[in-house]
């Protein structure tokens, strides 16, 4: 799909955080490679340590690349805008060999986690996963990670869940798959 046409469709919106303030979301697109490096270099340690699941001294340069460079084929990246700058980016991408499936994965701000904003890039990539032939959602979810395996509970899809060496692997059907 062609990234400008994604740009303007359904996918583009307003959401309304807990704290009453709203945001936009909307997909990423290359010229945001700026401000999500802000956005990165902004987090604090355990929010990078719990998104990439290591400790780092920066975000890794190649999956920044791939969130602003979405070919919204098969692989999709959402951010959130408050108050001019990106406060949350959501990512999908198709795994290969397995077209029906990808994996999915969050990094809210840390000021702005608990305002429900996962929430709504949960049920926009799930809209733009079903739209291109994606059936079934896949994350490794650090165990000490509460707020994320919250936010996926608290989804309403039907979650698979395995624990294995610290990390939870969660499956889930979007769309037209669920239960």
């Amino acid at each position: 799909m062609d990234q400008s046409k994604v740009s303007r469709s359904r996918y583009d919106g307003e959401i309304t955080l807990r704290d009453g303030t709203t945001a936009q979301i909307r997909p990423a697109r290359p010229k945001d490679r700026a401000q999500i490096d802000a956005f990165y270099a902004g987090l604090s340690d355990q929010s990078v340590y719990l998104r990439f699941h290591r400790h780092l001294d920066e975000a890794p340069a190649d999956e920044i690349r791939d969130e602003v460079e979405p070919d919204f084929v098969d692989k999709f990246t959402l951010v959130a805008i408050h108050e001019g700058r990106i406060i949350a980016v959501g990512t999908c991408e198709r795994l290969s060999g397995q077209p029906e499936k990808a994996g999915l994965a969050f990094t809210v701000e840390d000021s702005h986690q608990g305002q429900g904003v996962a929430t709504h890039l949960l049920n926009r990539l799930a809209a733009i996963a079903c739209d291109n032939g994606i059936e079934w959602f896949g994350a490794d979810v650090l165990a000490e990670n509460q707020a994320m395996i919250d936010v996926l509970h608290e989804s309403g899809y039907p979650l698979q869940s395995t624990l294995k060496f610290g990390v939870i692997h969660v499956t889930f059907p979007v769309g037209d798959n669920r239960p």
